[in-house]
Order: structure tokens, then sequence, then C-alpha cells
């Protein structure tokens, strides 16, 4: 219920901040731009750079919901993990593979979290 909560929350928050662009069709937050924003030290923005991370990691386990034995994104993340942590295990994706920081953020988001949490076989 709370993971719900937050997730509203930080999609409110994405179509109120400026971070987003919205006057821009073809915009998309790229690598660099998470790694900036989960980088900054203002707390606001770690705060945006979270809620993308969550709201990414959300959309993807829906996404992959569908009752489909043969996932799109095959990644097992353990049901404790925090937000703080998936932030972490992004900025160590990106720090490991600076080739791809150009790249859209949600699909690295993606590759991240299957990368640190594969599915056992």
């Amino acid at each position: 219920m709370i993971k719900k909560l937050i997730t509203v929350i930080v999609l409110l928050i994405l179509f109120m901040s400026p971070m987003t662009h919205a006057d821009n069709p073809d915009f998309y937050l790229t690598g660099n731009d998470l790694k900036e924003y989960c980088e900054s030290p203002e707390p606001q923005t770690r705060v945006f750079c979270i809620g993308y991370i969550v709201g990414v990691s959300d959309g993807i386990d829906w996404f992959d919901g569908d009752g489909d034995d043969d996932p799109v994104f095959p990644s097992c993340p353990p049901t404790d993990l925090t937000m703080i942590q998936m932030a972490e295990v992004l900025l160590k994706y990106l720090e490991d593979t600076p080739q791809f920081l150009h790249l859209p953020a949600t699909p690295l988001i993606a590759g991240a979290l299957v990368k640190a949490f594969p599915c056992p076989d």
C-alpha cells in the first residue's frame, strides 16, 4: 500500500517538476540526467531520482505481471529492497557502464535490475 502511495506521489511530482520538460514531447531522461539528479546535493532532486527509479521499477513489475512465464525483464529483486538501495544499484550500474550514459534512463534502470537481481533458473 505504501509503495503504491509513494508511486502516485512521485508521478505527481514528475508532472509538476520542470525536470520533465513537458513542453518537449521528444524529451526523455538519459543515464547522464539520472546520474546527475541522483548525485545532486539538493534533497528534492535526489528524491526525484529515487522516485523515477521506483516508478520505472513498478512499471516493469506491472508489465511483467501479466501471468506470462517468460518475463521481458527477468529481474527478481528481494522483497525488502529499499528505494535507496535501488538507486544505489542503478548508480553502480551507470558507473560500471559509462558507455551507456547517453541512452534513455528507463532501459538502463531495467538493465541494472536484471543484472543485480537475476531470477533463479
